[in-house]
């Protein structure tokens, strides 16, 4: 652009000039000064040494006028949009660039309070993403506990507990019921009941103790005389 802008003035400005060396300078071409006006062949061309003169000046002073425009980038490319990379440099002619980002982010993560959902970046929008698994969906998943999540596993704790609670009372009532009822004669050192019901080796506080046929509740599976060995 600053090329023809050069072109154009020097074509003016030297059409210009010869016009007016002779016009006002009297000035001819060689040959022609002993002749009459009249009889002189009329031309607009100036001496070449005036035009290279003309041309010289113009390109300095265009030169002298002219800024040269250095590209740059703008002082910042952020489009307000967590999900995008924002840049600009060189490689991108100095324009900016917006990069799509996905998944989890600076400014986009993490999981709602309170909630299933969590921040996540996705086409270039930071979106809500629920999560079957996560603290809070009022279950204890398989890798929580109380100590990571209390207000899912909280009720599993109660609910073990409590199981074990009934556990303990049913043993201490079957312990006391066996010591009330009559002593089956196939275990002789501490008094079992004779069937019904059908007891095992968990409703026996005892164990490694002897067994002698028939042994009615099989408490001796391998039959080497030793019941509830384990």
């Amino acid at each position: 652009m600053n090329q023809f802008l050069v072109s154009m003035v020097l074509a003016v400005l030297v059409s210009s000039a010869a016009t007016y060396l002779l016009t006002t300078m009297n000035l001819q071409p060689a040959g022609m000064e002993n002749k009459s006006p009249s009889t002189a062949e009329a031309t607009d061309v100036a001496p070449p040494k005036i035009i290279q003169k003309i041309e010289s000046d113009t390109k300095s002073w265009i030169t002298s006028k002219t800024t040269k425009i250095e590209l740059s980038c703008l002082e910042s490319c952020d489009d307000g949009n967590a999900c995008t990379y924002d840049y600009c440099n060189k490689t991108t002619d100095f324009k900016c660039v917006h990069t799509i980002l996905r998944g989890e982010v600076e400014d986009c993560k993490g999981q709602v309070e309170g909630t299933c959902y969590k921040n996540s970046c996705v086409s270039g929008t930071c979106t809500l993403i629920y999560s079957s698994t996560c603290c809070g969906n009022g279950k204890c998943d398989a890798d929580e506990d109380y100590s990571l999540c209390p207000r899912d596993c909280e009720q599993t704790v109660i609910q073990q507990t409590a199981e074990e609670t009934q556990t303990t009372q049913t043993e201490q009532t079957t312990t006391t019921s066996i010591s009330s009822e009559n002593c089956d004669p196939s275990y002789p050192d501490f008094c079992i009941p004779s069937p019904p019901p059908d007891l095992n080796c968990k409703n026996i506080s005892s164990k490694k103790f002897r067994v002698l046929p028939p042994d009615p509740h099989h408490l001796d599976g391998d039959n080497d005389g030793i019941g509830c060995e384990s």
